[in-house]
Order: C-alpha cells, then structure tokens, then sequence
C-alpha cells in the first residue's frame, strides 16, 4: 500500500544537546506499535509554579522514571523522618 493514514507523529521536547549525536529524536509510530509505549507523556510543575506537559523519548522516559523514583524516596524518607 502505498499510502497509509493514521500514524503520529512523536518528538522529543528536551533539547538535541541531550540526545546521541545532537540529534532530535522524531518517529512516527502506528496506533498499534509497539514502540509508542516507550514514549513518554509527561506533566510537571516548572519552577515558576507553572504546569507543563512534555513529550520524552525513551531514553529521556527513563532518566525521567529514575529521578521521580529517586524524589519518591527522598519524600517517604522525608515524611517519615521521626515516627517511630
């Protein structure tokens, strides 16, 4: 087939200098691929109190899941620094 419909389109909203090869990351990926769950689609509050949305690609995902895995201990041992 020469044509096909219904494919989106998948960037990476961190800058290239955080890619291999300053590169962008860009696919397009299918409603069934499989790859389309290694995206991430993430929200945050910036440091001005403002909510974002981001678009990470896999390897950005991962160091994202590590940080917020990281804050998520730091909180626990934060709120529970005391009780016995």
């Amino acid at each position: 087939m020469a044509t096909e419909d219904g494919y989106t389109r998948f960037a990476c909203d961190r800058a290239e200098a955080n890619h291999d090869g300053g590169e962008l990351p860009i696919v397009y990926l299918g409603p069934n691929d499989k790859e389309r769950g290694r995206w991430l689609s993430a929200e945050y509050t910036d440091k001005n109190g403002v909510k974002m949305k981001a678009t990470l690609c896999p390897k950005c995902a991962k160091v994202w899941k590590e940080m917020h895995q990281a804050f998520a201990a730091q909180l626990t041992e934060y709120m529970e620094k005391g009780r016995r």
